[in-house]
């Protein structure tokens, strides 16, 4: 098989299983699954830096979900209440499309027995283009509210010469 046909029938998959049958799905799909992992990627190093850095931040609560984070977060008010708000907002929207419920059909509005799917914030982000809007600005300001959160907690831990 060559690689031509190897992506054809790699592309094949997301299409049959998620039925994200046009490429605006698919990159629609493929940002809310990619923004859940990084939104992942800086709770967790937020939280690493809050924590004194210790051990590696590779393996610091690697096996937690943004849900997860998401209560962490609050814990130690490191960000704001919008940024967490969005954090559990989008885990919810990835874990709706991506799981179980997801194979109904991740760009349908709703499940066959009427189970919400893609919604962001009261509006479906596969069909409503300022619900899509809403959800990538607001990846963007918790990305950059997760960010500032780390960078604070260095900076303090820096000032107290208390870093790992």
């Amino acid at each position: 098989m060559g690689s031509d046909e190897l992506m054809k029938e790699v592309r094949s998959y997301p299409a049959r299983w998620q039925r994200l049958k046009t490429p605006r799905d698919r990159a629609i799909w493929c940002f809310i699954v990619s923004a859940a992992g990084h939104l992942e990627d800086l709770a967790a190093y937020a939280l690493w830096e809050h924590e004194g850095r210790f051990g590696n931040v590779e393996h610091f609560l690697e096996k937690l979900t943004l849900g997860q984070f998401h209560k962490l977060l609050g814990k130690p008010n490191l960000v704001s209440d919008r940024a967490l708000k969005i954090v559990k907002s989008v885990g919810e929207l990835r874990n709706a499309v991506v799981h179980r419920h997801g194979t109904y059909g991740a760009a349908d509005p709703k499940t066959p027995q009427g189970r919400p799917l893609g919604m962001y914030e009261g509006g479906h982000v596969f069909r409503n283009r300022l619900a899509l809007r809403r959800l990538v600005d607001d990846v963007g300001d918790a990305r950059s509210a997760l960010v500032a959160a780390a960078m604070r907690s260095k900076k303090a831990h820096e000032e107290h010469g208390s870093n790992a």
